[in-house]
């Protein structure tokens, strides 16, 4: 199963968003704030989870009744890894981060960070503008277009 995490960061492009819909990626995630985002597209996620300090007071209740809302107060982990440990528990096995970077330099290194981390458990790629990174490890052949 694949899914999308949406983080708080730069948002993604609707168009980039819809893609990857398209492509099997159904599953959408946003992480805390990335509700925000999700709400300014017009698209619903599944589920929001995290500490729930980010989104919005009128995004929450907007999406309330549409949305799984799942408040997670551990502060040891990012919204991004409470977003990737339910995908894990759930026995997905591909996800996308997007909004997972963006204008905070710390919160862009630590989400590629979480993709090595989490990366024995499930294969995660990252999407930011034109950007797409992917963790591999050992001998890889890249068939490109």
């Amino acid at each position: 199963m694949k899914a999308l995490i949406i983080g708080n960061g730069n948002p993604p492009r609707k168009s980039d968003l819809k893609y990857l819909q398209k492509r099997s990626y159904q599953f959408l995630i946003a992480a805390d704030g990335g509700a925000n985002s999700l709400r300014k597209m017009g698209i619903t996620p599944e589920i929001i989870i995290g500490d729930l300090d980010s989104a919005t007071p009128e995004t929450l209740e907007f999406f309330s009744g549409k949305a799984k809302i799942k408040r997670l107060k551990r502060q040891s982990d990012t919204d991004v890894e409470k977003a990737l440990k339910f995908l894990i528990s759930k026995k997905f096995d591909e996800v996308i981060l997007l909004g997972a970077t963006g204008d905070r330099l710390d919160h862009s290194l630590y989400n590629i960070g979480v993709m090595l981390k989490y990366s024995d458990e499930i294969e995660i790629g990252i999407l930011h503008g034109k950007t797409f990174g992917k963790v591999y490890e050992g001998d890889v052949k890249l068939n490109t277009v």
